[in-house]
């Protein structure tokens, strides 16, 4: 620290400087000043350096020259606890607290250096005889053994656990629950106080669906996190960042909520949302507010929902703009003013009001998908006949049905486009490649299989190598249901189920599962695909009968039992989900029933008892902007037509 601040008289009278040019004093200082920063602020070891390692480093930074000896004839000349006690006065009379100081071997009190030396002299005032006599034995034997080391300070062990534990969580997804365990132990070894551990072991046993202890964690991490706090506040009581810190506990519930979600428990989740809406309102919270009214909107479109999910997802919009304009209003009347001061009231509206863009991108994504699902309750059964194809003279009919499919198809995409803007806007890469898996599961829906299946394929080509192992999963999946070869897309999905663990949030690992159920029951394989369909019912729990996965599933499960001779418990399975997506906006989810009770009656010989189920599926058909379930309706129409002997009927239907 002297040779770094020494003043150019002063320079002459210290070795290292003694056959130097002025441009070389200030490289060496400038040098050495590198070194000291470095030091200052490097968190990647758990010991400090040994005298001999300090030399060495010295070395590699061409400052050893004369600094070293000087640096252990300082050393020895703390011969008593008296002598390093005069030595932290020394370093308080460095101190100055202004830029504008006179005395060149000063230094400002806000620099690196002038925080550093601040740390230690508050430490020193703190300290108790005892303990300053410890530390005066330690830098005894530091001297006496060069290749002693000793452990980091408290703060530096926390520093360094921290930023440990940061980038094990984004390794997670590639560890198996053993590793990422035995990873955790080992960060705990150092800092068993280190509250990210229990918030690593809740994703790990949320990785590997361990429901019960994933839960335990999450309470742990909060409890630890509770108790971190309290400890900053006792040790920083006029620290205004920690007093102003964000409340922990909505997020605590938002997390529960996050937890509850993941194992598709959506009436604990939404019970745990409502509480964290609630408390983030009465915090002004706009972070987690966004972050639980996404999340929320989510869960009512699962449990049928659909359009009060549409009405918050575009709340959601709308408090981000306006949240966006409190901020800009802060900005520019402090920038008015002037004098760059801001109010408690102003500098809590930029800490609340932050941009969320991650949940604003997520929040379009999902309006594109709930566009095209919801139901128009439009349809009439008396013109349904027209609108799938029966009469080949309404080409009127026909013209605006394909302007209403182009106008909600555009409105879907239009959304997606904005996700992808705000995505660039704020550099979330995640949510672009989300987006481009979106573009590519609409296009999937409206018909243009090609083109869905180039929007998967260039997700893997721009993003596989930077994300998540989820989205890259439900892009494989995403191809292997739109390839026609089912031997290739089998292989697909095996290689997907090998090479990637199940993930709560993605949904990849049901979709796989559901297109290898439906490929074993198409095949004729039926011990496969019972067993399947149960490693399937597993990931949609029984208490959430409303949920749409489970309606998903329970589809399959009656198919399922069609193909093993039960037809009887077959219909009554259907018949009720019949009556469970009457209650819903999603039509696409009520197609999908219908259509499986037309095939059944099909089957079982009773084309005039289809005729209602059929007559309703034409009713959703109108305006449907799907081209290839439009496809599949026809089909099944023109098979009840031909079992009730209308052949000549069907014929035109098809050819239409």
């Amino acid at each position: 620290q002297e040779y770094l601040m020494a003043s150019y008289e002063n320079r002459a009278s210290m070795p290292a400087f003694k056959d130097m040019s002025e441009d070389e004093q200030d490289d060496y200082r400038y040098k050495l000043a590198l070194f000291l920063v470095d030091e200052l602020q490097d968190c990647s070891n758990v010991q400090e350096r040994s005298l001999n390692e300090l030399a060495a480093e010295l070395k590699s930074r061409s400052v050893f020259g004369h600094c070293y000896p000087h640096l252990k004839q300082r050393l020895q000349e703390i011969s008593s606890p008296d002598a390093l006690f005069d030595l932290f006065l020394e370093l308080e009379d460095l101190l100055c607290e202004t830029e504008e100081s006179t005395h060149p071997e000063q230094v400002e009190s806000s620099s690196v250096f002038g925080i550093f030396i601040r740390k230690v002299v508050v430490a020193n005032k703190n300290m108790m005889f005892d303990v300053l006599s410890q530390l005066f034995e330690q830098i005894k034997r530091y001297q006496e053994d060069p290749n002693a080391a000793y452990p980091v300070s408290p703060e530096r062990m926390e520093q360094h656990t921290h930023e440990k534990a940061m980038a094990l969580e984004r390794q997670m997804p590639a560890l198996s629950c053993e590793e990422g365990e035995k990873e955790i132990s080992s960060l705990l070894a150092l800092n068993p106080d280190l509250h990210q551990a229990h918030f690593l072991r809740y994703i790990n046993y949320m990785q590997n669906r361990e429901y019960a202890k994933a839960l335990d964690c999450l309470h742990r991490y909060f409890d630890y996190y509770g108790s971190h706090l309290l400890r900053k506040r006792a040790n920083q009581e006029h620290n205004e960042s920690v007093e102003n810190a964000t409340n922990p506990l909505q997020y605590a519930v938002l997390n529960l909520a996050l937890l509850q979600y993941g194992f598709q428990h959506y009436t604990q989740a939404a019970q745990a949302l409502l509480e964290a809406i609630r408390m983030a309102q009465l915090d002004n919270d706009h972070t987690c507010l966004v972050h639980a009214l996404v999340l929320f909107a989510d869960i009512c479109h699962h449990t049928g929902a659909s359009r009060y999910a549409m009405q918050l997802l575009r709340q959601c919009v709308t408090a981000q703009a306006a949240a966006a304009a409190r901020v800009e209003a802060v900005k520019k009347e402090v920038k008015n003013r002037g004098n760059g001061e801001m109010s408690e009231h102003e500098m809590e509206v930029l800490a609340k009001a932050q941009a969320v863009p991650l949940m604003e991108a997520q929040a379009h994504l999902k309006l594109a998908m709930f566009v095209l699902q919801q139901h128009p309750f439009r349809a009439d059964t008396s013109t349904s006949m027209v609108a799938v194809g029966f009469d080949p003279s309404a080409e009127a009919k026909k013209s605006s049905d394909a302007k209403g499919k182009r106008n909600i198809s555009i409105e879907a995409l239009d959304h997606v486009a904005k996700s992808n803007a705000i995505s660039i806007k704020y550099n979330c890469p995640e949510q672009r490649g989300q987006a481009l898996l979106s573009r590519a599961r609409i296009w999937d829906l409206i018909g243009h299989r090609t083109l869905a299946n180039l929007w998967s394929q260039l997700y893997l080509d721009i993003h596989e190598k930077y994300h998540s192992a989820p989205m890259v999963a439900l892009a494989h999946v995403n191809i292997a249901s739109l390839d026609p070869d089912l031997k290739h897309r089998r292989e697909i999905l095996e290689d997907v189920g090998k090479n990637f663990k199940w993930h709560g949030y993605s949904g990849y690992h049901e979709h796989m599962l559901q297109l290898l159920v439906e490929d074993s029951l198409n095949q004729g394989r039926l011990t496969e695909t019972r067993s399947m369909f149960e490693r399937l019912a597993c990931l949609a729990p029984a208490m959430e009968k409303d949920s749409t996965n489970h309606i998903e599933i329970r589809i399959l499960e009656a198919r399922l039992l069609q193909s093993e001779g039960k037809e009887k418990l077959a219909r009554r399975k259907l018949n009720s989900l019949l009556e469970l997506a009457e209650t819903r906006a999603n039509r696409i989810l009520k197609i999908e029933v219908l259509i499986a009770l037309v095939e059944l009656h099909i089957q079982t010989g009773e084309p005039v008892a289809s005729l209602p189920y059929v007559l309703c599926l034409l009713g959703l058909a109108e305006d449907l902007p799907f081209d290839n379930m439009l496809v599949r309706i026809r089909i099944l129409v023109a098979q009840v037509q031909i079992a009730l002997g209308q052949t000549e009927e069907a014929r035109k239907l098809l050819r239409s």
